[in-house]
């Protein structure tokens, strides 16, 4: 957990520069990643970058303020723009079978058991540690998609975007092994 401690002269700073760039940087985002969550998500790590770095920023009026403000924002969009397309592309081939993946094993169903055979955890296994960490707080610890987005820092429709992933990557490695699984439903 990151704990920020800012001075009263630091906050007030934050805040102008919330006040006078939240619409200017927020239109300029919109327009590199051309998706409403995800241009909001790009907002919020933005300012975050922002205020963890707000000692490198002088006087919120100067072209330097503003051009490191929009590098931020611009790094951060593409960043987040790029990881977005890597996901699609990674889920994008599995379109076609998806559904018939998940209505065959279930996978919510497969999830939901805290008592996982060892098979599917071998199989959560090969999951990105990214998809086995929110697999496991959302159906082994049982927390809520408000508390996924708090803890992820990120929204709560990216939480559940998340968690569909997983469950469809994760379906489609049950599927690879579907010989080896036994039938327990």
């Amino acid at each position: 957990m990151f704990i920020l401690t800012i001075s009263i002269e630091d906050a007030e700073k934050i805040d102008v520069l919330f006040r006078k760039f939240e619409r200017p940087l927020g239109r300029y985002i919109l327009k590199i990643v051309r998706d409403e969550i995800l241009f909001e998500d790009v907002l919020q790590s933005t300012f975050y970058k922002v205020v963890k770095n707000i000692e490198k920023i002088g006087d919120i009026n100067s072209k330097e303020t503003k051009n490191y403000l929009y590098t931020i924002a611009y790094t951060t969009a593409i960043d987040s723009y790029n990881e977005k397309k890597l996901q699609e592309s990674v889920t994008k081939p599995y379109d076609d079978t998806v559904i018939n993946i998940i209505d065959e094993f279930h996978a919510d169903e497969i999830l939901a058991e805290l008592s996982m055979s060892e098979e599917i955890l071998a199989c959560i296994e090969q999951l990105s540690e990214k998809d086995q960490d929110i697999i496991a707080l959302k159906y082994g610890a049982d927390w809520d998609n408000t508390k996924l987005a708090e803890h992820f820092n990120i929204s709560e429709e990216s939480v559940r975007k998340r968690i569909s992933r997983a469950k469809i990557r994760l379906a489609v490695i049950i599927d690879k092994r579907k010989g080896g699984l036994s039938d327990e439903r």
